[in-house]
């Protein structure tokens, strides 16, 4: 039982971090970017993405978020008995299904697409709808983000019944 409310709080640590992440763009890099020009906007957008996308820590991180409620669910089969509460089940499933549909796949789906347009720009051309991309890439990030909050408070709530 303790191994699994471990697991339990890794996966809502490791979420608070990604979310974490997910509003600092939000409220940091986003303004600043919007206080650039379309060229200045378009250079450091590209690097940023770049940067991101390919980021190791980023990446083990959402693998992090998307596997450990797999294991969660597994071994809450084997303590069923122990845990006793069909509900901790049912929140565990729920925030994997926040985590993996409202951020990976919108992420894997929409995001990466974007990204895809964004990095074949040129900032001595600017493409006519880098506006419109951007505004997207906003959109995207608040969803994503609180995706990645409600998979987290629902990981928490389960914490708590299981404890």
């Amino acid at each position: 039982m303790q191994f699994f409310l471990f697991l339990l709080g890794s996966e809502i640590m490791a979420i608070a971090i990604f979310t974490g992440f997910l509003l600092s763009l939000i409220n940091i890099v986003q303004p600043v970017f919007n206080s650039f020009s379309a060229e200045e906007s378009t250079f450091f957008m590209q690097r940023f993405l770049n940067f991101a996308y390919k980021n190791a820590f980023f990446s083990f991180l959402t693998f992090l978020c998307a596997s450990l409620p797999v294991v969660l669910t597994l071994l809450f089969f084997v303590l069923r008995q122990e845990i006793g509460k069909t509900a901790v089940l049912i929140l565990i499933i729920l925030g994997w299904l926040f985590f993996v549909g409202g951020v990976m796949v919108l992420t894997q789906r929409v995001n990466a697409p974007l990204y895809k347009a964004v990095s074949q720009w040129s900032s001595e051309e600017l493409a006519p709808d880098w506006q419109e991309v951007q505004r997207k890439w906003y959109v995207l990030n608040h969803i994503r983000a609180g995706a990645a909050a409600a998979a987290m408070l629902l990981f928490f709530v389960a914490f708590l019944l299981a404890n």
